[in-house]
């Protein structure tokens, strides 16, 4: 019966890993069509791209204004994630040579027991010692203990404006 548990709790734990990966993509904005941007000013192949991280990301914006055109921008609210990577996929896309992002934590989320559950009287969940009954239940218990820290993330993404 562990056995079942420990695949179990296994499962979840992918499950998990795979709702983290999300398209955050999607939250790309562009500021101008990629395709009217000449090729000498984006990104070359088996170029990498320069990711700078701030902690004043207007400050850095108006720096790179001077010698830099703004071509798009990703902001989103999620759990911590390997940001470098998201710009990184970006800026293959959009061609972006330099990217300038920003992360700050907003809040903390906690889980939630499920609607079915009256969240007044858990009655059933546990037996009178406390030992969880059922798979579903301990699945349950799971969720709504996890505190998910969540962040802002705002980013920036530049191409050359002469060379």
């Amino acid at each position: 019966m562990k056995i079942i548990y420990i695949l179990f709790i296994v499962l979840i734990c992918v499950v998990f890993a795979g709702c983290a990966t999300a398209n955050y993509g999607s939250f790309y904005i562009s500021y101008v069509d990629s395709s009217s941007i000449s090729a000498e000013y984006k990104l070359k192949d088996g170029e990498e791209p320069r990711i700078i991280p701030t902690d004043n990301i207007v400050d850095e914006f108006k720096a790179l204004s001077n010698n830099y055109v703004c071509i798009g921008s990703t902001d989103f609210n999620a759990p911590k994630t390997n940001i470098e990577a998201v710009i990184k996929e970006q800026c293959l896309t959009n061609g972006a040579r330099i990217a300038i992002y920003q992360v700050v934590y907003t809040h903390t989320v906690r889980g939630e027991p499920p609607p079915r559950y009256n969240r007044n009287n858990y009655g059933g969940r546990a037996d009178a010692v406390g030992i969880i009954s059922s798979i579903n239940d301990l699945v349950d218990v799971i969720i709504s203990s996890q505190k998910i820290d969540r962040y802002n993330y705002n980013v920036y993404y530049f191409v050359p404006s002469q060379l």
